[in-house]
Protein backbone atom coordinates (compact mmCIF):
# COMPACT_ATOMS: atom_id res chain seq x y z
CA UNK A 1 0.00 0.00 0.00
CA UNK A 2 1.28 3.44 -0.59
CA UNK A 3 2.25 5.68 1.71
CA UNK A 4 0.19 8.79 2.28
CA UNK A 5 2.29 11.80 2.24
CA UNK A 6 0.27 14.42 4.75
CA UNK A 7 0.99 17.80 5.73
CA UNK A 8 -1.56 19.69 8.03
CA UNK A 9 -3.75 16.60 8.36
CA UNK A 10 -3.92 17.06 3.89
CA UNK A 11 -3.29 13.77 1.66
CA UNK A 12 -1.03 16.09 -0.37
CA UNK A 13 -1.95 13.17 -3.23
CA UNK A 14 -5.70 14.79 -3.04
CA UNK A 15 -4.38 18.45 -3.88
CA UNK A 16 -4.63 19.78 -7.59
CA UNK A 17 -0.99 21.01 -8.20
CA UNK A 18 -0.66 23.23 -11.03
CA UNK A 19 2.65 22.24 -13.01
CA UNK A 20 3.85 24.98 -15.16
CA UNK A 21 5.23 22.74 -18.02
CA UNK A 22 1.37 21.31 -18.23
CA UNK A 23 -0.74 24.59 -18.88
CA UNK A 24 -1.91 24.29 -22.14
CA UNK A 25 -4.87 27.01 -22.26
CA UNK A 26 -4.97 30.53 -23.31
CA UNK A 27 -6.80 31.69 -20.07
CA UNK A 28 -5.41 33.96 -18.30
CA UNK A 29 -4.23 33.16 -14.37
CA UNK A 30 -4.92 34.70 -11.30
CA UNK A 31 -1.79 34.34 -8.54
CA UNK A 32 -2.98 34.17 -4.70
CA UNK A 33 0.14 35.64 -2.80
CA UNK A 34 2.57 38.10 -3.35
CA UNK A 35 5.50 36.46 -2.05
CA UNK A 36 9.19 34.53 -2.97
CA UNK A 37 6.76 31.26 -4.65
CA UNK A 38 4.45 34.28 -6.34
CA UNK A 39 8.07 35.47 -7.79
CA UNK A 40 9.73 32.42 -8.61
CA UNK A 41 6.40 30.97 -10.60
CA UNK A 42 6.64 34.79 -12.37
CA UNK A 43 10.05 34.53 -13.23
CA UNK A 44 9.42 30.96 -14.34
CA UNK A 45 6.43 31.50 -16.59
CA UNK A 46 4.83 33.56 -19.18
CA UNK A 47 4.12 36.83 -17.60
CA UNK A 48 1.65 37.91 -20.23
CA UNK A 49 -0.60 34.75 -19.07
CA UNK A 50 -0.79 36.04 -15.42
CA UNK A 51 -3.65 38.34 -15.49
CA UNK A 52 -3.25 39.91 -11.87
CA UNK A 53 -2.31 38.85 -8.37
CA UNK A 54 -4.76 39.24 -5.18
CA UNK A 55 -3.30 39.71 -1.65
CA UNK A 56 -4.89 39.54 1.80
CA UNK A 57 -2.57 42.19 2.81
CA UNK A 58 -4.79 45.44 2.09
CA UNK A 59 -1.54 46.95 2.02
CA UNK A 60 -0.54 45.43 -1.08
CA UNK A 61 -3.97 46.27 -2.89
CA UNK A 62 -3.32 48.80 -6.20
CA UNK A 63 0.45 48.52 -5.89
CA UNK A 64 2.89 46.03 -8.48
CA UNK A 65 4.91 42.75 -7.65
CA UNK A 66 7.20 42.24 -10.62
CA UNK A 67 5.06 44.39 -12.65
CA UNK A 68 1.64 42.60 -12.42
CA UNK A 69 -1.08 44.37 -10.22
CA UNK A 70 -2.00 43.15 -6.96
CA UNK A 71 -5.61 42.87 -5.97
CA UNK A 72 -8.27 42.52 -2.83
CA UNK A 73 -9.38 38.55 -3.00
CA UNK A 74 -12.89 40.18 -3.50
CA UNK A 75 -11.98 40.53 -7.30
CA UNK A 76 -12.70 36.71 -7.24
CA UNK A 77 -16.29 37.50 -6.85
CA UNK A 78 -18.37 37.00 -10.16
CA UNK A 79 -15.27 35.70 -12.03
CA UNK A 80 -16.07 32.27 -15.08
CA UNK A 81 -13.73 30.33 -16.26
CA UNK A 82 -10.68 31.73 -14.43
CA UNK A 83 -7.64 29.49 -13.17
CA UNK A 84 -6.52 30.75 -9.34
CA UNK A 85 -2.82 29.47 -8.54
CA UNK A 86 -2.29 29.52 -4.85
CA UNK A 87 1.14 30.92 -3.98
CA UNK A 88 1.04 30.69 -0.19
CA UNK A 89 2.13 28.04 2.09
CA UNK A 90 -1.42 28.85 4.23
CA UNK A 91 -3.19 26.97 0.75
CA UNK A 92 -5.69 25.30 3.08
CA UNK A 93 -7.26 28.56 4.72
CA UNK A 94 -7.10 30.09 0.82
CA UNK A 95 -8.70 27.84 -0.50
CA UNK A 96 -11.60 27.60 1.56
CA UNK A 97 -11.46 31.71 1.64
CA UNK A 98 -11.53 30.99 -2.65
CA UNK A 99 -14.29 28.71 -2.31
CA UNK A 100 -16.34 31.23 0.30
CA UNK A 101 -15.80 33.81 -2.28
CA UNK A 102 -16.39 31.89 -5.70
CA UNK A 103 -17.46 27.79 -5.98
CA UNK A 104 -17.22 28.38 -10.09
CA UNK A 105 -13.15 29.00 -10.44
CA UNK A 106 -10.45 26.34 -10.39
CA UNK A 107 -8.33 26.22 -7.99
CA UNK A 108 -4.62 24.75 -8.43
CA UNK A 109 -1.32 25.12 -5.51
CA UNK A 110 1.86 26.33 -6.94
CA UNK A 111 4.11 23.03 -7.76
CA UNK A 112 6.86 24.92 -6.23
CA UNK A 113 4.67 24.20 -2.93
CA UNK A 114 4.70 20.78 -3.14
CA UNK A 115 8.99 21.80 -2.92
CA UNK A 116 8.84 22.98 -0.20
CA UNK A 117 6.36 21.28 1.75
CA UNK A 118 8.13 17.71 0.88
Amino acid sequence: MDKEVLFMGLNLDKINFFKTNHYKTNNKLILFGAGLVCKKFINNFYKSKILYIVDNNESLWATKFEGIEIKSPQKLKGLKNNEVIIMTTSFVDVIKQIKNLNQTLSIKVSDYLKDLIN
